[in-house]
């Protein structure tokens, strides 16, 4: 379930948290709600950083350009946080100057931070800034189909397209604008397929999600919404937000509104959802201390109605079934690697209604376990 990564982004809910590949791994973003930063993180290692810093303030008032970052060598993630240091040049006067990054990446596979740069031009002024990023998981070249079973329907704030059947939805595609304060306005699109978001369940016509994501500028966008399927139609709420800096001051750019759609006159009726169903919690989880940690992922049945009364959990070969209103620890379990998690709602007869399956990384040292939103 992500949190997007693609984010992230709010409590996991099923469905959500973005799988990713245990070795080499890039994160993708902006300095400063502009300029373009990449990330590159191998266990417990950033192995490269490309980008560029804002325009630095000088002791006259004035500014020069932004500062080229790049890693000269990579360092070392511990405890989820990292620094990095290097020489760049600004534009314009192509001055010699040192930058200083500080991130952390969390266990929702998204990394944040500030970047810190100090220059001196030919004249002996003194130039400074200091700035905020923030990037998630690059998402993938493929995409979801171009057609769908649900479609917009307008008026909406926020396009959302999808597939629905046997009781998840597939290949989401929501295009979300926000607007800011200086009546600016940037759009993201959420992929499901290009984020590698797992389906998402739904639970007697409801489901919900939340993700990071880029937007048209590569700045980080959050989106979080809820919905309600019921036979040819889709609605429900939606919230988009990302910063924006004016002259180097933060404003916030959002939206929350309502979103619609539906299925095409000519299209058939969807199957009857199942009458029974609940949604989990997941998130990676580790017990002890330092240089003795051991690794699990925690589950929380939520949202249980229609006669379900547990949940049934099988990862790494094991099984636990779990009751709706508690939460347990499925390990232990071996850190900075992928898990397939099966879910099994069981009804108070015992007999299951299946439930979408989640793809959960557990992080190590590389992942910062105190979240950082």
């Amino acid at each position: 379930m992500r949190r997007a990564a693609f984010l992230v982004v709010a409590a996991l809910s099923l469905g959500l948290l973005t799988p990713v590949i245990a070795g080499a791994t890039q994160f993708k973003g902006a300095v400063a709600y502009w300029g373009p930063i990449l990330v590159n993180v191998a266990g417990n290692r950033v192995t490269s950083i490309t980008g560029h810093t804002g325009a630095l303030t000088c002791a006259s008032g004035t500014s020069v350009g932004p500062v080229e970052m790049a890693l000269a060598r990579p360092v070392s993630i511990h405890q989820g946080r990292f620094q990095a240091s290097g020489v760049g040049k600004t534009e314009g006067w192509k001055t010699p100057t040192s930058w200083d990054l500080t991130g952390s990446v969390s266990i929702h596979r998204t990394i944040s931070g500030t970047v810190s740069a100090t220059a001196q031009l030919p004249t002996g002024e003194i130039c400074k800034g200091t700035f905020p990023f923030e990037a998630v998981v690059a998402p993938r070249a493929a995409e979801s189909p171009r057609t769908s079973m649900y479609q917009t329907r307008e008026p909406s704030a926020a396009q959302v397209r999808f597939d629905y059947r046997h009781g998840v939805i597939t290949h989401l595609v929501v295009v979300a604008p926000v607007i800011c304060p200086d009546t600016s306005d940037f759009t993201a699109e959420l992929d499901s397929v290009s984020y590698s978001l797992d389906p998402i369940q739904v639970n007697r016509d409801r489901f919900r999600l939340a993700a990071d994501v880029l937007d048209d500028y590569g700045v980080v966008m959050h989106i979080s919404m809820t919905g309600t399927i019921k036979g040819r139609e889709a609605r429900g709420a939606i919230s988009a937000s990302r910063g924006e800096d004016i002259r180097g001051h933060v404003q916030k750019c959002a939206m929350h509104g309502s979103w619609a759609s539906e299925m095409p006159a000519a299209a058939p009726t969807p199957p009857p959802a199942p009458t029974s169903g609940a949604f989990y919690d997941v998130t990676p989880y580790r017990y002890g201390s330092t240089g003795g940690w051991t690794y699990y992922l925690m589950v929380q049945p939520t949202s249980c109605d229609g006669g379900i009364v547990a949940i049934r959990f099988s990862v790494a070969g094991g099984t636990k079934t779990v009751w709706c209103g508690s939460s347990a620890k499925l390990g232990p379990l071996t850190p900075q690697r992928n898990y397939h998690l099966d879910a099994v709602a069981v009804r108070r007869n015992g007999s299951g209604v299946p439930l979408a399956a989640s793809n959960v990384y557990i992080p190590g040292d590389d992942g910062n376990w105190v979240p950082v939103k």
